[in-house]
């Protein structure tokens, strides 16, 4: 490995969705709850959009909270890139089920900004949100164990999408054929697979174990 597939490898592991930076801008200071409850009502609100155009305009409300909480524009990117990289596989699917036309792109458009406009008001959450903060707001209308589940939940995604971004690096390096260009033939998905979607299996059961440990440690310490 040359230095700079290195530099090329950590620079893109680096950055990932949800990541706390801790933005100054004025909606990044609203207060956690009226940010959760806003964050529920975006996700919520995301299962009634039908057509790509009120899909769009939500989106574009959820850009605006991003851009008044400060955020950069790579960390912005950070974020809403995981619409460029599921929709292409929704409208794979569909062309597959149902063929390729234009009712189908339009349909698996919808599905496509419907997904992401459920993911982003969590990353969003998190990016203007202390954890510390998080947990309390939580803690207020959960129990504690339920509260420490959701949180955990929210975090979950986020570094999940990392651990699947710095495997699928790892394998491209190492020469499998599962570039994006050499995805569009379906001969390769096999190999996706198996290079990356096994090991990140096997990474999620691992995070999924340590997390539950975490919470028996945590649940143990506090009973004693």
């Amino acid at each position: 490995m040359n230095m700079s597939k290195l530099a090329t490898f950590l620079r893109c592991a680096g950055g990932h969705p949800g990541r706390f930076t801790g933005a100054k801008g004025p909606c990044a200071k609203l207060p956690t709850g009226f940010k959760a409850l806003l964050i529920m009502s975006i996700s919520f609100t995301a299962f009634f959009t039908r057509t790509p155009l009120s899909a769009g305009a939500l989106l574009l409300g959820l850009l605006a909270l991003y851009i008044g909480a400060g955020l950069r524009p790579r960390e912005i990117w950070q974020d809403f890139r995981i619409f460029f990289f599921q929709y292409p596989l929704i409208l794979l699917l569909y062309a597959f089920r149902f063929g390729l036309t234009p009712q189908t792109a339009t349909e698996s458009l919808v599905v496509g900004l419907q997904i992401t406009l459920v993911m982003l008001p969590a990353f969003w959450f998190q990016r203007t949100t202390p954890p510390e903060a998080m947990m309390k707001v939580l803690g207020r209308f959960l129990p504690g164990r339920l509260s420490f589940v959701v949180f955990t939940s929210l975090r979950f995604f986020p570094v999940l999408l990392r651990e699947a971004k710095a495997i699928y690096t790892v394998q491209c390096m190492r020469g499998a054929k599962i570039s994006p260009k050499q995805l569009m033939n379906p001969l390769h998905w096999p190999e996706f697979a198996r290079a990356c979607g096994i090991p990140l299996v096997v990474r999620a059961l691992s995070i999924a174990e340590e997390a539950a440990l975490a919470a028996r440690a945590r649940y143990a310490e506090k009973r004693h």
